[in-house]
């Protein structure tokens, strides 16, 4: 297991360098400058007023997607700490357990839903800006991150045992995570 653990240490590494590289502008000649930046404007300008619907719905699709991320993500420290919880709200164990049993049920479908929200928002939006920019690269680093914690979620669910799985799946989140917070903050 030390060689899988080896592995995803250096891919996250080679991610967060490559993610370093992407953000770097893009070379302009001094010359070609200014005509450079009207022409951009404009490019963006009258692409914006054709395709606003595409871009609004991508966002929204985006925003969905952060906030079905913290639905599913909430299990991890709500599990870890809710004997606490019913400790400090006796009154409110009854509730606690029902949001447990709830996100507990419904958790590989709400990642599924994060999947899908992730990849028709990149899509919407990839439609509308039709260029190849480092908030898609981004974006696509954290859906084939969140693709793969997905796999191992999927082996997680048959044996919930899997403690090695179980770190692999959340190290995996994690790194889709940051990338998500680099892609919204980079915007």
């Amino acid at each position: 297991m030390q060689k899988v653990s080896n592995f995803i240490a250096v891919s996250m590494l080679t991610l967060f360098v490559l993610t370093g590289l992407l953000l770097i502008a893009e070379p302009i000649i001094a010359d070609d400058y200014d005509e450079h930046k009207k022409n951009y404007y404009y490019e963006k300008h009258e692409k914006h007023e054709k395709d606003e619907g595409l871009e609004e719905g991508g966002e929204l699709l985006g925003w969905g997607t952060v906030i079905a991320m913290g639905g599913a993500a909430i299990l991890m420290p709500l599990r870890r700490s809710s004997k606490k919880l019913m400790q400090i709200f006796p009154n409110g164990k009854s509730i606690i357990r029902t949001i447990m049993k709830f996100l507990s049920k419904f958790h590989i479908w709400i990642g599924a839903i994060v999947l899908a929200l992730s990849g028709i928002h990149g899509t919407l939006l990839f439609l509308h800006e039709g260029e190849f920019e480092s908030e898609v690269v981004l974006g696509l680093i954290s859906f084939s991150l969140m693709a793969l914690a997905a796999i191992f979620g999927v082996r997680l669910a048959k044996n919930k045992s899997m403690k090695n799985t179980r770190s692999i799946h959340i190290g995996l989140l994690i790194g889709a995570i940051v990338m998500v917070a680099i892609h919204i903050f980079g915007s």
